[in-house]
């Protein structure tokens, strides 16, 4: 591994997230809500077209664009008069409905066909609140740090990202970056692109509360035309060109490269390491040890299953038989989610409403049952209709 980006930890995003809506809050009143918080409900969906999909799959990684090439001019701007250099992002679709079947996602992100991939990002393991005070935040960022420091090792690695170099197919030759996705915030035409001075002062109660500066919270706001997105950001700030080693380039089809960062999710190094899912006790086999640690986690959780966590290490796959035998056998549930850590931790699938959905469906099924860690995502094809005589489809 080399060295690890601490720029800005979990703690301070998280954090960062409430400060930056309770300063935007007092002018755009009606564009934002409790739902927008991290809640223990709040799902992340990220949309990719059919041509992409196993590509994506193949990587076992997310992808993270240069953010001064988006489609919004105005962020591109703010961030080119905040001297922020690079912010690579990776952006999900948020919120606490079904958000992987969204109609305007697909006609933006798929509109000949593509699936939804939806990410588990740990946010369970933070409480569900009825209300929220907006005007009460150091209260909420409180319960937020509470919830982090009563979290177990393996809960804790969630936040851990590796982002490989592009000189290397070691996967040794990585930098390790603590992240969350957080929300973006939107802001109108003026406030975005108006004087540095005035983009400091707004910001100035969250640099001195957090000890942070502009560039960690630039990429984070959004020309307000975008509202309808609600998205969240993996934002991985290359502050100092500390990751210039990590940009890799794809070749467009017009002989052009893309700026990209390939991400992987947790500690490669923790790969060469047995995986420390349940410790035996003495005269238990696996299986018992196995059987006793799933009965430790909450399987019904409030907004439905809570996934099984599985370190990484050398012998995850055997771990991950056993659970799944005994998830099979002893419980008898066939409606339960495995997350791998050190791979994608992707708990359903949705297919785009296309003609040959059900087809591209069968192709996934028989596709995830060769990854075992794969194998208990939900397959499901979207609900809205699909009509051929509509030409959006």
């Amino acid at each position: 591994m080399l060295k690890a980006i601490d720029d800005v930890s979990v703690r301070q995003l998280l954090s960062l997230e409430q400060y930056i809506k309770k300063i935007f809050k007092a002018a755009d009143s009606s564009k934002y809500n409790d739902s927008e918080f991290v809640y223990g409900r709040t799902k992340y969906a990220q949309y990719t077209q059919i041509k992409f999909v196993y590509n994506f799959l193949d990587s076992d990684s997310v992808y993270a664009s240069c953010s001064e090439l988006s489609n919004d001019k105005n962020e591109n701007k703010m961030l080119s008069i905040n001297d922020c250099q690079d912010a690579y992002i990776s952006c999900f679709y948020k919120g606490n409905e079904d958000v992987g079947d969204v109609y305007s996602q697909w006609l933006a992100y798929c509109p000949n066909g593509g699936v939804s991939f939806e990410f588990y990002f740990g946010q369970d393991n933070f409480k569900t609140q009825k209300h929220i005070d907006t005007n009460n935040i150091e209260e909420y960022i409180k319960e937020i740090e509470n919830d982090l420091d009563n979290m177990n090792k393996e809960q804790k690695h969630i936040f851990k990202y590796s982002l490989l170099c592009n000189d290397s197919d070691d996967s040794k030759n990585y930098y390790l970056y603590e992240n969350y996705p957080i929300s973006v915030f939107y802001r109108d035409k003026a406030s975005l692109i108006q004087n540095e001075q005035i983009i400091d002062s707004m910001l100035q109660p969250i640099r001195n509360k957090l000890s942070i500066s502009n560039y960690m919270v630039v990429p984070y706001l959004k020309d307000i035309g975008f509202y309808q997105e609600k998205e969240a950001r993996l934002a991985f700030i290359n502050s100092g060109d500390r990751l210039q080693k990590c940009i890799k380039f794809r070749k467009n089809d017009d002989g052009t490269k893309t700026p990209y960062i390939e991400v992987k999710f947790g500690d490669m190094d923790l790969n060469n390491r047995p995986c420390e899912f349940v410790k035996r006790q003495r005269g238990e086999s696996e299986r018992d040890a196995v059987v006793r640690r799933i009965k430790e986690y909450p399987l019904a959780a409030k907004s439905g299953k809570t996934p099984i966590i599985i370190p990484q290490g050398y012998n995850q796959e055997e771990i991950y038989n056993i659970v799944e035998d005994v998830i099979n056998t002893e419980f008898k549930d066939d409606d339960y989610k495995i997350i791998c850590q050190g791979h994608l931790p992707i708990t359903k699938i949705t297919l785009a409403p296309t003609f040959d959905s059900t087809v591209h469906k069968k192709k996934l099924e028989i596709y995830c049952k060769s990854k075992y860690w794969l194998r208990s995502v939900e397959i499901c094809e979207s609900k809205i209709p699909y009509k051929y005589i509509n030409s959006n489809h």
